[in-house]
């Protein structure tokens, strides 16, 4: 398990997908962000902007995501330009989050 952070008493930070799931996990926000280019703001964020066409998916993604890894933070905008999405995570947690959005493992 991971641990709380006792400064802000935020969820532990742990992922609850094992082996093949995280694997197939990551496939699917490859597979989502594909053609996109996530920026990391200066505090930290990842935004991402996406095609309205990609919503569905990608709304349904980060429902996902967030039962699995509580500590992280998605909040979406959407206009007739398209769709943004930015992501946040405690510091602990901002690898998890690079894997996620740069297409990298936490190992590479």
């Amino acid at each position: 398990m991971g641990q709380c952070s006792e400064l802000t008493g935020g969820p532990p930070i742990a992922c609850s997908l094992v082996g093949g799931e995280y694997t197939d996990r990551v496939k699917q926000w490859r597979r989502v962000l594909a053609g996109s280019t996530p920026q990391r703001r200066a505090d930290g964020v990842v935004r991402v902007a996406l095609d309205v066409d990609r919503l569905p998916e990608l709304v349904a993604l980060v429902v996902d995501e967030t039962r699995c890894c509580p500590f992280f933070t998605f909040t979406l905008t959407v206009t007739h330009a398209g769709v943004q999405l930015d992501a946040a995570a405690p510091d602990d947690a901002r690898p998890l989050l690079d894997e996620l959005f740069s297409g990298r493992s936490t190992g590479d």
